[in-house]
């Protein structure tokens, strides 16, 4: 392989794994191993895997702001 084509394949390689957010999910998962260090690493990871990704919402504000009501609304418009 030339050195064009290996750029353009490492391109190619490096555009799928930010579209497909590959490194968040990694890093991810790094983290989660590190703090749980599991006796069987690999069975945790993959379990890990099945699960469904936990959705958290953040909101900060007085009291009184409808924080509530406003992560109901985006939860519900994201189908969480």
């Amino acid at each position: 392989m030339d050195k064009g084509a290996k750029f353009e394949f490492q391109q190619t390689i490096e555009t799928y794994l930010e579209e497909n957010h590959c490194y968040e999910l990694f890093e991810d998962l790094l983290q989660q191993l590190l703090v749980a260090k599991p006796d069987k690493p690999l069975d945790y990871l993959i379990e890990m895997l099945e699960k469904p990704p936990i959705r958290r919402i953040f909101l900060m504000g007085p009291p009184g702001t409808f924080k509530t009501e406003c992560s109901k609304a985006i939860a519900e418009e994201n189908g969480w």
